[in-house]
């Protein structure tokens, strides 16, 4: 564990601070014959093996030459986890995964990706030289998707509406609680000698 946290430190990005910012590579193991998708550090070091479900979604798009893979992992959350493992297996880590390609490959790799039952969200860490194109977002013709973002954020209503509209509804419900009338005029009964409790009809 002490070497893949040494790695790590030795290849830090600035780019984006506080994140380890990794490559993805697959690499072919004889014995079981089988693709392994590896995270590796700038120099090529293979730092983590990517889980099944995903190595599986990504291995195909990871040998396109078109392509371009980034991984990131927050620093401090990736050291502790490393530190309580007291196995290889222990050290599971949430990373990102960016995805870099031109146009005409947008459509194949958002099939591929909904294929495996993966699907790209919208990215925390981007290049800020990359524009941002999701195949897995819906498009409408002539509708700016941000300019309506930002619509919808308008109209979101601020803290103070939100609270009394839920002390209305509070106050709503208690009123219709203590108009309950199920425990009014309730006689006693005999019952079986069996039953110990008094009934009420």
């Amino acid at each position: 564990m002490s070497q893949v946290t040494a790695t790590l430190n030795s290849h830090r990005n600035s780019r984006v601070p506080g994140y380890y910012v990794l490559g993805l590579k697959n690499i072919v193991k004889e014995k079981p014959q089988q693709i392994t998708t590896f995270l590796t550090s700038a120099d090529g070091s293979q730092i983590a093996t990517l889980n099944s479900h995903l190595s599986n979604a990504l291995r195909r798009l990871i040998d396109y030459p078109n392509l371009q893979f980034e991984a990131t992992a927050h620093i401090q959350t990736t050291h502790e986890i490393i530190k309580r493992a007291t196995k290889a297996n222990d050290a599971i880590v949430r990373v990102n995964i960016y995805i870099y390609g031109p146009q005409h490959l947008w459509e194949e790799a958002g099939n591929s990706l909904s294929a495996e039952k993966v699907f790209l969200q919208r990215p925390d860490h981007m290049k800020t030289e990359s524009r941002y194109d999701n195949p897995h977002f819906i498009k409408f013709p002539n509708m700016d998707m941000l300019q309506i973002s930002n619509h919808l954020q308008e109209l979101k209503p601020d803290g103070e509406a939100v609270k009394k509209d839920v002390e209305h509804f509070r106050k709503a419900v208690s009123k219709v609680y203590s108009s309950l009338t199920r425990g009014k005029d309730l006689q006693q009964i005999e019952g079986d000698q069996h039953i110990k409790s008094t009934l009420l009809e």
